[in-house]
């Protein structure tokens, strides 16, 4: 399963941890932020930058 999760994303061979989320929870958290609102953070390894999105 790791695999296949692994071939969807852009960055290959990396599979996203906790940690990943974490670091994204705290860079919004931080000052580093102060500037940054109403922007949502997709932590997705690019997949919603290259992909189509499926039609319904």
């Amino acid at each position: 399963m790791e695999k296949f999760v692994n071939n969807l994303g852009n960055l290959k061979c990396r599979t996203l941890k906790a940690k990943d989320i974490a670091e994204a929870a705290l860079y919004l958290a931080s000052d580093e932020s102060r500037y940054v609102s109403g922007h949502n953070l997709v932590v997705d390894g690019a997949v919603t930058t290259t992909k189509n999105c499926v039609s319904l």
